[in-house]
């Protein structure tokens, strides 16, 4: 009697299996509003591969890698957006991978990357102090800068990334709400995912705030 023969398989093969098809499912819908998580996103999908996941401490690596990077790959229409999303990356792999020698750089690139950002924006708005005519406005947009300075000072001494990214997103909620209400927000944004398998761009989000400053132009069209 022929008996079939099967191939070992074992919990580590399967996570390692699971870990792969995410990986794949989510990464072509990796838009972020700043750009400035993409290299954190390709670190923490290479850094998949290192982990060996037939070991009960590289399942528990590769569910964190995993969930991470899953967070990474949601839509983000703000720089707010990204900050809460760097925010969770950044925990889920502090206690994984805390000081890994992959990881780390990219995680603080990303946090720097878009602090300046946030930074941009907040100089944005300062730059309508004293031309609002309204003594109450010009009283809260003070405050809420005021706010967000205090919150920037607090990051820049944090201990980790994503208490860091925290008190960023909390400064800069004080100053877009604050903004918003006063009619100093920008005017509601849009992005498009680039199709141009040539653009350094491929694959991600793009909006006409990336090129602020720049001169550019833009046009829609429907092709059948």
């Amino acid at each position: 009697m022929h008996r079939e023969r099967r191939l070992p398989y074992n919990r580590g093969m399967r996570y390692s299996l699971v870990a792969a098809l995410l990986a794949l499912l989510v990464a072509p819908s990796f838009a972020d509003f700043s750009g400035a998580l993409g290299p954190l996103r390709d670190a923490v999908h290479a850094r998949q591969e290192t982990v060996d996941g037939s070991t009960r401490r590289g399942r528990r690596q590769l569910r964190a890698l995993v969930a991470a990077e899953t967070g990474l790959t949601r839509e983000s229409q703000s720089v707010g957006d990204d900050l809460r999303a760097l925010e969770r990356c950044a925990k889920r792999l502090a206690r994984r991978f805390g000081g890994d020698a992959v990881l780390t750089p990219p995680l603080h690139q990303a946090l720097g990357d878009l602090g300046a950002v946030a930074r941009e924006e907040r100089d944005e708005f300062a730059a309508a102090a004293g031309t609002l005519g309204d003594a109450a406005g010009e009283r809260r947009l003070s405050r809420a800068l005021e706010k967000y300075d205090v919150a920037a000072d607090r990051a820049a001494t944090a201990r980790y990334v994503w208490q860091s990214a925290r008190k960023l997103r909390v400064g800069w909620k004080k100053i877009t709400k604050v903004s918003t209400k006063l009619g100093l927000g920008r005017l509601p944004d849009f992005s498009l995912r680039d199709a141009n398998p040539s653009s350094s761009r491929h694959g991600r989000a793009v909006s006409p705030r990336d090129f602020l400053g720049k001169i550019s132009a833009y046009y829609f069209g429907h092709a059948t």
